[in-house]
């Protein structure tokens, strides 16, 4: 696709907006939201619901098509890697969840708060074409970015101070890093500072 896909909880509404001119294309209403991040697996949007362990999938037109009950408690924060793997991070026991998209099984957790300066991590990404460093979590005033190995062993990378007050999604378009502000509703977009090892079809 060509747009950025977000949430708006308050209103409990999907929205898209083309990069470049930053216009709004799509609102529509789906249920109620309090949500905590989302991701696009190719057909549909899978959307972690705060202070709990469900995920719901919803379609573009906003409609639940399934709802999850996931081994995560307290999702903070979800990420796809792009192919089949699910990532969530818990503000329960502190660790990283990831499951499969197609068969919804638990495949790994593992601790990565400490490459993250044991930060709370409001959410997360991962961006493949990062290859040094492809999971990014997003904390109250920095950014953080870590490598996963095949292991699931997590080693810092690199961290960066952001002018972002109460920060609550983080998402990547390819080239540049999508930040999404709680108290004002709105999403500042940033240079991050990387070239990217392939260019991502968003």
């Amino acid at each position: 696709g060509e747009l950025m896909w977000g949430t708006n909880g308050h209103h409990s509404r999907l929205i898209a907006i083309r990069p470049g001119n930053n216009e709004v294309e799509i609102c529509v209403e789906t249920e109620g939201l309090y949500d905590t991040g989302m991701i696009f697996d190719g057909e549909n949007f899978w959307i972690g619901m705060k202070n709990s362990n469900r995920v719901r999938i919803v379609n573009r037109n906003g409609e639940m098509l399934e709802e999850l009950f996931t081994p995560c408690n307290d999702i903070q924060g979800i990420a796809f890697d792009g192919e089949n793997l699910i990532f969530l991070n818990s503000g329960f026991d502190n660790l990283m969840y990831v499951i499969t998209a197609d068969e919804r099984q638990e495949v790994a957790r593992f601790p990565f708060r400490h490459a993250m300066g044991n930060a709370d991590i409001w959410s997360i990404e991962l961006i493949q074409g990062h290859t040094d460093g492809q999971l990014w979590g997003l904390a109250e005033e920095r950014i953080y970015q870590a490598y996963v190995n095949e292991d699931w062993e997590v080693e810092p990378v690199a961290n960066y101070e952001w002018d972002i007050d109460e920060p609550r999604g983080i998402a990547h378009d390819g080239v540049n890093m999508w930040l999404g502000v709680k108290r004002d509703c709105f999403w500042k977009v940033y240079d991050d500072g990387i070239d990217e090892f392939a260019p991502i079809d968003w």
